[in-house]
């Protein structure tokens, strides 16, 4: 097997735990040393729930809607990595940045995996066009409202030009109302139902879509959205019980 030599610097982008003890609300900040290839996202917490509401490039935003990632989309054992993957240079000195609100205090840090590049590869942000585009929050973290057969509804804005590419939804109150009892009802992009069953009757149950299922291209919504457009997830609750829900969708190269 051929050895992948590494220059020095350039394993992996680390940051300061956020200790449970602060409290729910942390920002974890990473700061390159050398110029990189930012590549897979991971925020190493196995049982931390929340909502990832910032996500910074050199001051950059890489979120393209008004709404938060769930924390569990960046999980170290969930199966979405390539659909996770940065895929943005840093320079020396630019910090990478990720800020949220935890469900309940937690430890949790911050993990991207790199590979070095040739200073004169760097490319600043304000020629990266729409490679900015990281990821489509829907909900970091919301209620799923009480009830057999009541249905929520959950609406993120575009803020710019986007491809939606691998919807993930996480349950975040398995233990209250089991991934069985939740189905999807409706996915509208800019008013185009997505779902390719018969409308009312059809659904999807969230396990198909969460972060650990394996399907590496059913899961990816492969539409473009429009600055101002509006996803629309319904979902229906077959519990008694309120649940917790977190969606997000990781973009494709514009």
């Amino acid at each position: 097997m051929p050895v992948i030599s590494r220059n020095a610097q350039a394993f992996y982008l680390g940051s300061a735990q956020h200790l449970a003890a602060v409290g729910v609300n942390f920002l974890l900040q990473g700061t390159a040393q050398i110029p990189l290839l930012l590549e897979d996202c991971i925020l190493t917490s196995q049982i931390g729930f929340g909502s990832v509401n910032t996500i910074t490039l050199a001051g950059q935003s890489l979120m393209a809607s008004d709404q938060g990632m769930p924390v569990q989309a960046f999980a170290p054992n969930a199966q979405l990595e390539g659909f996770r993957s940065v895929s943005l240079p840093i320079n020396t000195n630019q910090r990478f940045e990720m800020g949220g609100v935890l469900n309940a205090p937690q430890n949790i840090g911050m993990a991207v995996s790199t590979s070095p590049i040739a200073p004169q590869q760097y490319r600043p942000t304000s020629q990266l066009g729409g490679a900015l585009n990281y990821c489509f929050g829907v909900a970091g973290s919301a209620g799923l409202a009480a009830g057999v057969g009541v249905q929520t509804t959950y609406v993120a804005t575009c803020l710019r030009d986007c491809v939606l590419g691998r919807l993930v939804i996480i349950n975040q109150n398995a233990a209250g109302v089991p991934d069985d009892d939740i189905n999807i009802v409706s996915i509208l992009c800019e008013g185009i139902e997505l779902l390719s069953g018969q409308q009312g009757t059809d659904v999807v149950n969230i396990g198909a879509i969460s972060g650990l299922c394996t399907d590496l291209s059913g899961l990816q919504l492969n539409y473009p959205i429009s600055a101002n457009g509006q996803l629309r997830i319904v979902v229906n609750n077959g519990n008694a019980a309120a649940g917790q829900l977190g969606i997000g969708v990781f973009c494709l190269p514009a």
